[in-house]
């Protein structure tokens, strides 16, 4: 073989040695990203689930007070429609 061929084919070897080892360090890379991604997004997730949680329980809550408010304001009005009767008995 000539010198130059054998430059040629050493060169070519090198260059392909460089861009396997390129190659997996990018993809070492891409991989340790995009495990810090999903990293990420479960701890998202976790807290819109937790967000979602907390929103129920106000909401239970709110429908409780609702309720409440609702059975205090008949016995407001019953207690004052007693109390017109009795003071219209006095005035009589």
């Amino acid at each position: 073989m000539e010198t130059g061929t054998i430059i040629a084919l050493v060169a070519m070897l090198v260059s392909a040695v460089g861009l396997l080892l390129t190659t997996r360090k990018d993809t070492r890379q891409d991989a340790a990203g995009t495990a810090r991604l999903e990293t990420k997004l479960d701890s998202i997730s976790s807290g819109v689930e937790d967000i979602r949680v907390e929103i129920r329980t106000m909401r239970d809550r709110m429908t409780n007070l609702q309720e409440r408010m609702s059975a205090v304001e008949n016995s407001c009005k019953s207690a004052h429609h007693r109390l017109d009767m009795i003071e219209g008995g006095k005035h009589s």
